[in-house]
């Protein structure tokens, strides 16, 4: 059996280690410890690697300087664009009266700033004393609706027979070129026009001297009564021809009730005296 001396050598070697081992385990600890609560320290290779990133990355904070740019553009564009309409339109509603040879011509402004075209020639119309620089569309229409009105009245006076075809074409023109004021004047001649048209009509039906020759007659005179009542355009005409075209609707049956075989008299035959 080994002595008391050398069992008491044996423990504090024993305890040595194991205070040793405790050292060793309280370095451990207080080495994570420190780990733990320092901040992390990385290398410069590292931090210039992260600010080379950052600066690659696309900026986001505004708009980059070519959009601004092609913006703006587009903008400027629109509004010329629209300064351009503007003074083309101007320029449409304006027209001009010049002298021409024989008579005037009326020019509009064409759909360009500074432009003008042709828009019709009057020959035969007197040239005003004095011409305004520019005319509004009223001011000028009424120039061609009376060349036109004379034209129509020109050919219904003739001394020959009246082209009543062409005289409705001019009216019809002059209505292209009326305003507020003269339309309806236009529109009335066309009206008499066409009351004069179906009464001639029922005259060359009438001269036939045939029934009928006045049944068709009488058909037009009724479509003449019928237009001359017409008021759908408030258009009042000169010379009410109602009584004329009433005058000539009596004429004309008259004449149709002389050609109808008149009913036969009764005659009495005398009796045979009594024996």
């Amino acid at each position: 059996m080994k002595g008391v001396a050398e069992a008491d050598g044996e423990l504090e070697d024993i305890q040595d280690t194991a205070k040793k081992v405790v050292k060793l385990e309280e370095v451990k600890i207080r080495k994570l410890k420190l780990k733990k609560e320092e901040p992390a320290h990385t290398s410069p290779v590292t931090e210039q690697a992260k600010k080379e990133k950052v600066t690659d990355l696309p900026i986001k904070k505004g708009v980059e300087p070519m959009d601004t740019t092609m913006k703006y553009s587009a903008v400027g564009l629109v509004i010329l664009v629209v300064i351009i309409l503007g003074v083309s339109f101007s320029n449409a509603s304006k027209y001009y009266l010049k002298p021409a040879g024989n008579g005037v011509e009326i020019w509009q402004g064409s759909f360009a700033p500074l432009d003008e075209e042709l828009l019709i020639a009057l020959p035969g119309i007197q040239v005003p004393k004095s011409i305004q620089s520019v005319y509004t569309r009223e001011e000028i229409y009424p120039f061609a609706f009376d060349y036109y009105v004379q034209k129509a009245d020109a050919l219904l006076e003739a001394p020959s027979v009246p082209d009543y075809q062409a005289s409705r074409a001019y009216l019809n023109t002059a209505i292209s070129y009326g305003t507020k004021g003269t339309i309806r004047k236009a529109y009335g001649r066309l009206k008499k026009l066409d009351v004069i048209v179906l009464m001639n009509k029922a005259d060359i039906m009438t001269a036939k001297g045939t029934a009928e020759g006045f049944e068709k007659a009488l058909k037009y005179l009724e479509k003449a009564a019928l237009l001359e009542k017409a008021d759908l355009l408030n258009i009042s005409t000169e010379g009410n021809q109602t009584e004329l075209i009433k005058g000539k609707i009596d004429v004309v049956k008259n004449l149709k009730a002389s050609l109808e075989p008149k009913p036969a008299e009764a005659t009495s035959t005398p009796s045979e005296p009594a024996e």
